[in-house]
């Protein structure tokens, strides 16, 4: 009876750990995250992150924590200044896990100046009619004081405020930020706006100078280059070549417990057929056999489904 209650135990441990190894080895959804952050934000300066998430071909919410920070609706969370990000969260509902490193790198060197501003218009990229309408009210913003564009919008927007080539605030449906305290007397100051928070959203940009000596008297039809938040997260290419090979490990380690599982089985199957072999060998026999195969043919269908 103990060993009969072995084998029905053994089996249904096979059984399972089949099917584990199974939904491991089957191709999953291709869910991805893009994740904006600026790698110029200094420890003690607020480091803003958005994680949105793309089920190719269309968006889809992410739903998760960064650096065990909770996201809002629009994916964007406040937290403090580190090395790497720990994303871990659902787009939709495919969990996700991602590691992205985020080393601290110097702001843009041009970024106090106007030379690296290129004459192009207030428009970064064309807008759709009466989408997005814009102006900004404080071309020469003091330091502890607001940054104001008076937005009329038909649409959810996304904003972002840039001091000296740095991100220092994002928001979504609003365009009024206050300038940080150490901003610099002539310092370049850079809002933009746009349709959505993806970083190949349409949208506008528009410059001032923080208020002082040093600050150019002339902002008319200027452009700066970068005028978006920098995306740090890996290529969708990547995060999906990243998730198979995770997979795959994880499906060669239950492919190996199934294994073990397979031996303890045939044991105790041998050990039945053994005790009664004495009557029937040729039935005992067979019944070792038929389960060998059985066993053998979950593996080629891992192996089958692997490849």
């Amino acid at each position: 009876m103990i060993i009969r209650a072995v084998a029905v135990l053994a089996a249904v441990a096979v059984v399972g750990c089949f099917f584990i190894a199974l939904a491991h080895a089957l191709p999953g959804p291709d869910a991805v995250v893009v994740v904006v952050a600026d790698p110029a934000v200094t420890p003690g300066q607020r480091w803003f992150v958005r994680v949105l998430g793309v089920d190719p071909p269309r968006r889809a919410p992410f739903v998760g924590k960064v650096n065990g920070t909770a996201v809002d609706a629009h994916g964007l969370a406040q937290i403090e200044r580190s090395p790497a990000l720990e994303i871990d969260g659902v787009v939709g509902a495919v969990p996700l896990v991602l590691h992205v490193e985020v080393p601290l790198v110097p702001p843009p060197p041009t970024s106090t100046s106007t030379r690296p501003l290129i004459k192009a218009g207030a428009a970064l990229l064309p807008l759709s009619d009466g989408s997005l309408r814009a102006t900004l009210l404080t071309p020469a913003p003091e330091p502890g004081g607001d940054v104001v564009v008076d937005v009329t919008s038909s649409v959810p927007f996304a904003a972002e405020l840039m001091v000296g080539g740095v991100t220092r605030a994002m928001a979504d449906d609003r365009a009024v930020f206050p300038l940080p305290d150490d901003a610099r007397p002539g310092e370049l100051v850079v809002v933009r706006l746009a349709e959505s928070a993806l970083p190949s959203a349409r949208g506008r940009t528009f410059v001032a100078f923080v208020k002082g000596e040093g600050a150019p008297a002339d902002l008319e039809r200027l452009v700066p280059q970068p005028a978006q938040t920098p995306v740090v997260s890996p290529s969708f290419e990547i995060q999906q070549h990243r998730r198979r090979a995770t997979a795959g490990e994880t499906t060669q380690r239950w492919r190996q417990r199934l294994r073990l599982l397979d031996g303890v089985l045939l044991i105790v199957v041998a050990g039945l057929a053994l005790g009664r072999g004495r009557r029937t060998p040729v039935a005992a026999v067979g019944a070792v056999v038929v389960v060998a195969l059985l066993l053998l043919a979950l593996d080629a269908v891992l192996a089958f489904v692997v490849a």
